[in-house]
């Protein structure tokens, strides 16, 4: 019998335990967070994507690219089908179609967020926060943490 010690058993959360019908996935703590951040995004209709740069990149990138609205308006389908007719799909055309910054004479109804996803516990690398920095200098929003910190931050940003 080997005795492994007990505090480099990785304890999951029932909750999290066996979402995946072909058995267990190993997965980081941080893409636990990362998985409840997609699915918030997703489901207030928010442009995001998840940045990777490996060897070539930009160190410090954040973890997670997003056009966030600040409300529920959004452009018709017509809108959309008419700038990809046209080829005007450029960067007014797409923070436009986004409701991310200002475009079209448009108010601005959204921003540009990097966040940063974090385990409980830690935080952000002196690279991350010089990126973060720049997000900020550039006009952008940023957040890190938890993914229960971090939707409580855009929350209070919707809402204000």
């Amino acid at each position: 019998m080997i005795i492994v010690p007990e505090w480099t058993i990785k304890k999951i959360p029932p909750y999290k335990r066996n979402r995946y019908p072909r058995g267990p996935r190993v997965k980081t703590p941080e893409s636990w967070e990362k998985d409840e951040l997609k699915n918030y995004l997703a489901g207030i209709g928010a442009f995001y994507f998840l940045t990777f740069a490996p060897g070539f990149g930009k160190s410090g990138l954040p973890d997670i690219v997003a056009c966030i609205a600040r409300s529920s308006e959004r452009p018709s389908s017509a809108f959309i089908a008419w700038l990809d007719r046209n080829n005007l799909m450029g960067i007014d055309a797409l923070n436009s179609a986004f409701n991310c910054g200002y475009a079209a004479g448009q108010r601005s109804v959204g921003a540009f967020w990097g966040i940063e996803v974090k385990r409980e516990g830690f935080g952000p690398t002196k690279i991350q926060e010089a990126r973060m920095d720049e997000v900020k200098e550039a006009g952008g929003m940023t957040a890190w943490g938890t993914a229960e910190k971090v939707t409580g931050e855009i929350e209070v940003w919707r809402k204000s």
